[in-house]
């Protein structure tokens, strides 16, 4: 008697092997992506840190002019005469843009390599002495001082201040103090590099109370008499 023999196919589901093999392939070419990554990026910042560092560098052997006074003012100027040597250490003279009429000087010293300059000073002499009111003028002192580098007279200390004798010259003084801001403020592009802390003075006393667009004028009065009585 013959048997008889069946055939058994074995059918294997293979999807998941695919899948898992598809998600392999795009693990590996994500690894690949953010290996090329880091490498870019390291390379990008190392680039830019030897850029960094020969900039400075060179910044400290001949700095530029204008790099420095816009790092450290974080404003525009402009250069209108120049006395230098040929690698550009000697003096300048420069105007702020936005406020054309104020002139100032800069010394870059080839002794030191350093960049002297009186843009703040100069700024603050300007609208003092354009200032039209008398009254004003004639109650105001004021201290200046110069250091000559290179033959240029840098300015290097500008104040300026109401002096009082008594608690009875406070409201004299305040209301001084009060048109003197409110003439920076309507004619200053810049009015708060001339708005100065210690405006009204007698002797070691100097005042406290900062000055704030659009306080009443009563108000900046009573804080000035609170804060000279607090004092003596």
């Amino acid at each position: 008697m013959n048997k008889k023999n069946d055939k058994v196919y074995l059918k294997i589901d293979t999807r998941n092997v695919d899948r898992f093999a598809t998600f392999v392939k795009l693990l590996y070419f994500f690894l690949i992506l953010i290996i090329v990554v880091l490498i870019i990026g390291t390379l990008f910042l190392a680039g830019k840190t030897i850029y960094n560092y020969y900039h400075n560098i060179e910044r400290r052997l001949n700095p530029n002019v204008l790099d420095e006074l816009e790092d450290k003012y974080s404003k525009d100027f402009k250069i209108v005469d120049v006395s230098t040597d040929e690698d550009g250490f000697g003096v300048y003279t420069l105007y702020y843009k936005e406020d054309k009429n104020v002139i100032f000087n800069v010394v870059k010293d080839k002794t030191t390599r350093t960049i002297y300059d009186d843009f703040n000073y100069r700024y603050k002499k300007y609208y003092i002495e354009n200032c039209n009111d008398a009254n004003i003028k004639n109650n105001l002192r004021i201290k200046e001082n110069y250091t000559e580098v290179n033959g240029c007279q840098i300015l290097v200390e500008y104040e300026y201040w109401f002096e009082i004798s008594s608690y009875n010259d406070i409201e004299t003084a305040t209301n001084n103090v009060y048109a003197l801001y409110n003439y920076f403020l309507n004619n200053a592009k810049n009015p708060y590099i001339l708005i100065v802390g210690g405006i009204i003075r007698q002797n070691n006393y100097v005042s406290n109370v900062s000055f704030e667009y659009g306080k009443d004028k009563q108000i900046f009065l009573k804080e000035m008499q609170n804060d000279y009585s607090k004092y003596f």
